[in-house]
C-alpha cells in the first residue's frame, strides 16, 4: 500500500484544519445563524472531517476525490457564508450607530 504523496497528504491536512476553524468560529456567530443552518454546518464539518480522516492511500484519494472536491466546494460556501453573515452584522451596527434616536 503506497503512502499519500506529500502533495496529497498536503491537501488533506489543510481541509481539516480549516474545518475545525471554521468549527470553532459557528458559535460566536449562533445568533446570526438560524438554527438549520448551523446544524448543516455542524454536521458537514463532522462528516468530512471523519471522512477525510480516513484517506490513506493515492488510490483512496483518487476514488474519493470528486467527494474531496465536494467537500472544498462546501468549505467554500460555508466561508462565504460566515463573510456574509459579518458583513451584514457591520452594516446594522453601522446603520444602527446612524441613528439620531435620543435617549430614553
Amino acid at each position: 500500500m503506497d503512502p499519500l504523496h506529500p502533495i496529497q497528504r498536503q491537501l488533506i491536512l489543510n481541509l481539516r484544519a480549516l474545518l475545525v476553524a471554521i468549527n470553532q468560529k459557528l458559535p460566536m456567530l449562533n445568533i446570526y445563524f438560524p438554527p438549520t443552518v448551523r446544524f448543516n454546518y455542524i454536521n458537514f464539518i463532522n462528516y468530512y472531517s471523519e471522512y477525510l480522516a480516513r484517506i490513506n492511500t493515492p488510490q483512496q484519494f483518487n476514488e474519493r476525490a470528486p467527494i474531496l472536491a465536494l467537500a472544498i466546494q462546501t468549505t467554500h460556501d460555508a466561508i462565504d457564508q460566515l463573510i456574509n453573515s459579518c458583513q451584514q452584522i457591520v452594516r446594522m451596527q453601522i446603520e444602527i450607530s446612524s441613528l439620531d434616536i435620543p435617549p430614553p
